[in-house]
């Protein structure tokens, strides 16, 4: 079972970051809380994508790598075995 945090606050330079993993396989992805619903929905299915392809952990060139990632028609009805966690942080 994968758990996934979710953190919006306010990032300056990025629109999603994935921070950290360990290994009981929980993830925390921190979300630009200035972007639309709908727009840091698609930044944390873009750093979803990460976690689950290995990228994380990959010897592939990054470019390549967000490729691949841009090129996903995932969704998050295809990752219903993870439990996400959202977190709002006003700072």
């Amino acid at each position: 079972l994968m758990i996934v945090h979710i953190v919006s606050c306010n990032l300056r330079n990025a629109n999603a970051v994935l921070v950290n993993s360990n290994e009981f396989d929980v993830y925390t992805i921190l979300v630009n809380n200035s972007l639309s619903e709908a727009r840091q929905k698609k930044e944390v299915l873009h750093e979803l994508r990460h976690i689950i392809q290995g990228d994380l952990f990959s010897h592939i060139d990054v470019q390549d790598i967000e490729i691949i990632n841009h090129n996903s028609t995932s969704s998050f009805e295809d990752y219903q075995d993870i439990n996400f966690y959202w977190h709002v942080v006003d700072c």
